[in-house]
């Protein structure tokens, strides 16, 4: 049945794991393990949040700490879900947009320009072992969501300062941003994810 109604795989498929290797996975989907690929999703998601009104758009008075929104958008002929919460971190108001990789097949980190300072034995979101992308591989892949950082921190005409980190053992990637004056920061997370219809029948409890 998932098969019929879901055709094309959404969930990415960890390199190491029982099954296709990676070069049979990038021969059948080319277009799945495009860094790039990520750069659109943004791109999808940033269409439909300045389709809202701009009371519900994320800027740096909305939404206010503490506040967990859910915005819809359309990517690869489905409608995904996406969380924007704001939080503050050392008294910074940090925002953090959730996406789906969209099935996102993640290359080994040998086959990318790293940035070879970053010690991986950092913890990040509660886990070790993330690598760095190189500062030239955000600038060729990633241009929408830099564009898109920088107009939500309202820093379009400035410099700001960045990392991308990659762990394709635990399927994500997380852009992190801030203004160089230190007066806002935006985190942009990649993780698997279902399409929105998956969610519908999600199972409620009583009480």
């Amino acid at each position: 049945m998932y098969n019929a109604i879901f055709p094309m795989p959404q969930k990415a498929v960890p390199m190491g794991a029982a099954g296709p290797s990676f070069e049979d996975l990038k021969e059948i989907f080319p277009d799945r393990v495009l860094l790039a690929r990520l750069d659109d999703i943004f791109s999808a998601w940033k269409d439909s949040h300045d389709s809202l009104p701009s009371y519900e758009q994320v800027s740096m008075a909305y939404p206010v700490a503490g506040t967990k929104a859910r915005i819809l958008y359309d990517y690869d002929n489905y409608t995904y879900r996406s969380t924007v919460a704001s939080i503050k971190v050392d008294g910074v108001v940090q925002f953090e947009i959730k996406l789906s990789n969209d099935g996102f097949i993640y290359p080994s980190r040998d086959t990318l320009s790293l940035n070879d300072t970053y010690f991986s034995r950092n913890t990040h979101h509660k886990r070790t072992g993330w690598a760095r992308l190189s500062d030239e591989t955000v600038k060729t892949h990633f241009a929408s969501i830099l564009a898109g950082a920088k107009s939500i921190m309202g820093a379009m005409d400035e410099l700001i300062d960045g990392k991308v980190l990659y762990h394709e053992f635990q399927e994500r990637v997380d852009f992190l941003f801030q203004r160089r004056d230190g007066s806002a920061r935006i985190l942009i997370s990649y993780e698997p994810g279902y399409p929105e219809h998956f969610h519908k029948d999600d199972p409620w409890g009583e009480f």
